[in-house]
């Protein structure tokens, strides 16, 4: 066994020091080449490769090194970015309290400002960063290389600050950059949860920079550390595969300065947003079209870069609603339409151009009258041609918002359904009930497409909020959403419009309003009346008729031992449809009937004093046969017939006994 004695030197570690580059300091403190040495010692074994191959050390040496080093395990666990992350090899780092990707740090080849180790003496933990490539207190490029070798540098070493070959890296010259070049080093600084980093980014920024981020449009200002090194990455890739401009782009070979040429062309794709992305986009137009049949609109301008940016992969967000502005403000190549996250109710309003269909749709009229509009000159757009020969209307937004406005305060279905939380179809059935109703002169197409009177839906939700009574202070019922409540009768039939329906009928009663929502959806019911409302109407449903569980709480009997019974057609059962589920039935007289015929034999037990086993197997030894059972067909209970039990011969013994007791 291995007795692990604390070292001669035991140097506290620095808040934001790194673990690698505190075992480099405290080998360097007790004489030893290498830290390898004291990862040999903690483990008993040669675990020096772990230094230089990134492994997870936790496994079975976090005890062994706190005791050594004299620092506490959770210390060092944070030191090494893996505080509350679980699993021998980690998918995800804690870097002050930031989860960031794995592939965010380099665990391989370590980074150091010249200036900070003759300040300071001692590895800092955000340097492992990838993309921090350089320091904003000094204004230098991140050294990764010694000017002396020629090599990278390795944390198999026997300083923090001497290379092996001898080279001091705290006398060298680290080129300077400019102000601009540090700003994703500046913004990680200031993303760290670390309030000493914080602290530190806003001291080193320069008075001038300082002054003009405060206007900055920059998106990556306001974005958290792991979405930064995302967004920042994804557009790396993307400015590689289709514009060509940073050449290979592969941050898991490439040193430190290839990555920071790469982050400094990103970086200014961010810059003066969105119109640097626009040119971007400009230059990605037309280049790499969809490869598909229907390659019109934006799928030939953006085929490959549209797919790119909309499959939802981490970082894509911002892009993603940088494209959508592009589109629906800049772009004239056709309209957007409603592909995949461009279907969103919040963004629809925004877009620039709309189609035929949705200009009917949104003014309430029919695409006819749409077509009349626009030779009358009413409604302005532009008109493309297609591969086929067809004419594209491309309907100004804004003009078709005009011409809503001269045909009065009417709502489409589209902003009816919104104004009630719901959907357009949900809207459709409640129209066709007669709860909200059309005007007469746009009734065309569908429900969807016609027109409504605002006040046709002010009414109904006045309505609703007439029954509203909320719950008493000593009523202790859970209050539940109204499509949670929906939810819950929904194996009765019951859809949105029967439930608005039961509700203006008084047969349900909303018991209070969630002020974070707005319309039907904001209602909210009481859980308990909900359910005794759905039991209550599922009985009223069945007629009378059990459920098998019903059925088995009536026979005393386990849910399991009925089932088997009813399969086996012992106990008459039909298949009913009551709502939307369909469900095995039992009428009772069935049940009265099978009672009166059968039992089981635990009531016989307890009267004759002895255990239900027991008993079965004094029966079966008597050649009574049982109708039910484990070894009958694995039913949980055995059932026998009830005269076979009262004619066996113990029970004849029994009825003797009681008989000369009695006299």
């Amino acid at each position: 066994m291995i007795d692990f004695k604390r070292l001669l030197r035991t140097p506290r570690p620095y808040p934001d020091e790194s673990f690698k580059g505190l075992l480099v300091r405290v080998a360097e403190e007790n004489g030893y080449e290498s830290p390898k040495f004291l990862l040999r010692l903690a483990s008993g074994q040669d675990r020096g490769q772990l230094m230089t191959k990134g492994g997870n050390f936790f496994g079975f040496l976090l005890t062994n090194l706190s005791e050594m080093l004299n620092v506490d395990a959770p210390v060092l666990q944070d030191m090494a970015n893996l505080r509350g992350i679980e699993g021998p090899v980690p998918k995800a780092y804690n870097l002050f309290g930031c989860i960031i990707d794995k592939y965010a740090i380099d665990p391989h080849y370590p980074k150091v400002c010249p200036s900070c180790l003759k300040e300071t003496g001692y590895a800092r933990r955000l340097w492992d960063l990838r993309l921090f490539t350089c320091c904003p207190a000094h204004g230098n490029i991140l050294v990764d290389e010694c000017p002396n070798c020629m090599k990278r540098i390795s944390w198999d070493r026997s300083s923090v600050f001497v290379c092996k070959c001898g080279c001091d890296w705290r006398i060298i010259d680290s080129e300077k950059v400019q102000e601009t070049e540090i700003f994703l080093s500046r913004q990680i600084l200031q993303l760290s949860g670390f309030k000493e980093c914080r602290e530190k980014a806003a001291l080193t920024a320069s008075d001038e920079y300082a002054e003009e981020s405060v206007t900055q449009t920059n998106p990556l200002l306001s974005i958290g550390l792991n979405e930064l090194t995302s967004t920042v990455y994804l557009m790396s890739r993307l400015m590689e595969k289709f514009i060509g401009s940073t050449g290979e782009f592969n941050i898991f070979k490439m040193n430190n300065w290839g990555i920071h040429n790469v982050i400094t062309q990103v970086g200014s794709i961010f810059e003066n947003w969105p119109w640097n992305y626009f040119k971007f986009l400009d230059d990605v137009k037309g280049k790499y079209p969809s490869s598909g049949v229907y390659n019109t609109g934006v799928l030939k301008d953006f085929g490959r870069f549209y797919f790119s940016v909309a499959k939802g992969i981490k970082g894509s967000e911002i892009l993603r609603n940088g494209l959508y502005e592009y589109l629906t403000t800049v772009w004239d190549g056709g309209y957007t339409g409603y592909r995949d996250w461009m279907n969103k109710k919040d963004k629809r309003n925004s877009l620039k151009y709309i189609s035929r269909e949705e200009a009917a749709s949104r003014i309430g009229v029919s695409r006819e009258a749409v077509e009349k509009y626009i030779d009358e000159g009413h409604l302005m757009g532009v008109v493309r041609i297609s591969r086929k020969g067809r004419r594209i209307f491309l309907i100004d937004t804004e003009s078709a918002k005009e011409m809503k406005a001269k045909l009065g305060t009417h709502l489409n279905g589209i902003e009816a359904s919104g104004i009630l939380g719901i959907g357009t179809r949900a809207f459709a059935a409640l129209v066709s009930k007669g709860y909200v109703s059309p005007v007469p002169e746009g009734m065309v197409i569908s429900q969807v497409g016609r027109s409504f009177e605002r006040k046709e839906i002010d009414n109904l939700l006045m309505e609703i909020n007439g029954r509203l009574s909320p719950q008493k202070k000593d009523d202790d019922g859970e209050l539940i959403g109204f499509y949670e409540a929906m939810k819950k009768l929904y194996g009765l039939g019951i859809k949105l419009n029967t439930f608005v329906g039961l509700i203006l009928k008084g047969a349900i009663i909303p018991r209070g309003k969630d002020n974070k929502k707005t319309g039907l959806v904001s209602f909210m019911f009481d859980g308990r009346e909900i359910r005794n409302f759905s039991d209550k109407r599922a009985e009223e449903l069945r007629d009378g008729r059990l459920t098998i569980e019903g059925a088995a709480r009536l026979m005393k009997v386990k849910h399991e031992s009925a089932s088997v019974l009813v399969k086996r057609g012992m106990l008459k059962s039909e298949k009913v449809k009551i709502g939307n589920l369909s469900c095995m039935l039992v009428k009772r007289t069935d049940v009265m009937h099978f009672l009166k015929e059968n039992t089981v034999i635990s009531g016989y037990a307890r009267d004759l004093g002895t255990s239900p086993v027991r008993l079965i197997q004094k029966l079966i030894s008597e050649g009574l046969v049982p109708i039910s059972g484990k070894k009958i067909d694995g039913g949980p209970q055995y059932w026998f017939r009830r005269k076979d039990v009262e004619n066996s011969q113990m029970m004849k013994q029994r009825s003797s006994q009681l008989r000369a007791v009695h006299g």
